[in-house]
Parts: structure tokens; sequence; C-alpha cells
């Protein structure tokens, strides 16, 4: 847990580095995080990752997020937990 700019100043470089070494190895980054991250994709993207999981419709509205990074990044989704699982007991 950090702000979006202590994010950008500390992990962007620093993870940005390991990334960039480890694509020349041909391996694909993959966030998992849960919450609302908008604030900080453009950084994750300059990091280098590749796929973010999950997009939470209770915190980001997934139509926005595909429209603004989709073509980018892959946007790998979910299902409504906070409501969903709850009514399946």
């Amino acid at each position: 847990m950090s702000s979006p700019e202590l994010w950008g100043k500390i992990f962007t470089p620093r993870l940005g580095s390991i990334i960039k070494r480890n694509r020349k190895e041909g391996v694909y980054h993959y966030l998992h995080s849960d919450g609302n991250i908008q604030p900080i994709i453009e950084d994750l993207l300059e990091t280098g990752y590749d796929i973010l999981n999950p997009i939470q419709p209770e915190c980001i509205d997934p139509a926005e997020i595909q429209e603004k990074y989709g073509d980018r990044m892959t946007l790998h989704r979910t299902m409504l937990l906070q409501s969903t699982f709850t009514r399946a007991l």
C-alpha cells in the first residue's frame, strides 16, 4: 500500500529494470492487485507489466479501463466477487 506518487518514485524504476531484463528471456509480467489501482496503471505500463488482474467491477469500471488501456495491456477481468460469492452460499 502506497500513494501513486510513492509507487512511481520507488517501484516503477526498480521493477522496470527487473522486467526489462526478464523481457529479454521472453517472460511476461502479470500483476495481481485488489481495489482501484487506476491511478498507477500508466506507471504499470511504463514499468513493463503485460497483464493486469483483476479488474474489479466494484472498484473500477471495466469498460473504461478496456477503452483506455486494452490495446497496451491484457486485462484479466473478474466477476462481482462481493455480491456473487455471498449469494452463492
